[in-house]
């Protein structure tokens, strides 16, 4: 395990806040992400990184050689159950799996008013396609609201949240 936590540091340099995960460091988080790789049927290989942030979140992106890089906060591990978590590596891994992180993006000055309401509009339907991919991987429909009401919210104390089924009511009419 020393070996592994000395390789990932000398990778990124001391002071980096971004950490490649190994098995050994975090077993946990390996076995979930290896429940969603067999749920998904995931061929590809699926590195974890961590950042050094406390806030909860998690981001993706494809390498050339068809590896999937997912980052995750210290916050999200720290402080989603491991059903959440679930629910965050399959959404993520949803949006490689996709092709998400192909799809052209209209920005800039000279986007007209319509184009940049289709962009919005594909970003949304990407987003729900994802959460579909994490809620095949947490198999729980609540489950994956309050990981979207935690990751919208920031709110975490679990005494504190209701019924998710509200939150889910409530974006509908936003």
């Amino acid at each position: 395990e020393r070996d592994e936590l000395s390789s990932a540091f000398s990778a990124t340099g001391p002071s980096s806040t971004r950490v490649r995960l190994r098995r050994p460091m975090a077993p946990g988080l390996f076995a979930l992400l290896d429940r969603c790789v067999q749920v998904l049927g995931l061929k590809a290989p699926v590195d974890l990184y961590v950042l050094n942030d406390g806030a909860i979140n998690a981001c993706v992106v494809t390498t050339r050689d068809r590896r999937i890089v997912i980052d995750v906060t210290a916050g999200a591990i720290n402080q989603l159950e491991a059903s959440e978590m679930l629910y965050v590596l399959g959404h993520e891994i949803g949006h490689a799996l996709l092709g998400h992180l192909e799809t052209p993006r209209a920005e800039g000055e000279n986007t007209t008013g319509i184009t940049a309401l289709r962009s919005f509009a594909l970003q949304r339907y990407e987003e729900i396609s994802a959460d579909r991919v994490g809620l095949l991987c947490c198999d729980d429909v609540y489950t994956a609201l309050r990981a979207e009401f935690i990751l919208t919210t920031g709110i975490i104390n679990r005494t504190a949240l209701g019924d998710v089924r509200a939150f889910q009511i409530g974006r509908a009419h936003v």
